[in-house]
């Protein structure tokens, strides 16, 4: 985590009411092997639990484009792996 926070990846934010902790997992092709590289994982169903539904289906990603005309803060989603 130290390493991740140093490079900028990711930080802590003080003031979120939730969070799920990380935790580091051998890949799982490579099996029970010491050398294989880490990934991290994170178990949010006590954050999901706690999450309430939205009352309406997902919105038509052209409307939502739409209504960040002249927006000057964006992020990104990886809209094919879900994050």
């Amino acid at each position: 985590m130290a390493k991740l926070l140093e490079l900028g990846l990711v930080f802590l934010n003080h003031r979120s009411r939730w969070a799920s902790a990380p935790r580091i997992v051998r890949k799982k092709e490579q099996g029970s092997d010491p050398t294989a590289d880490p990934r991290m994982t994170i178990d949010t169903r006590g954050v999901n639990e706690r999450t309430e539904a939205m009352p309406w289906p997902m919105p038509v990603l052209e409307v939502v484009l739409g209504a960040l005309e002249g927006a000057k803060v964006f992020f990104a989603l990886d809209w094919f792996w879900g994050y």
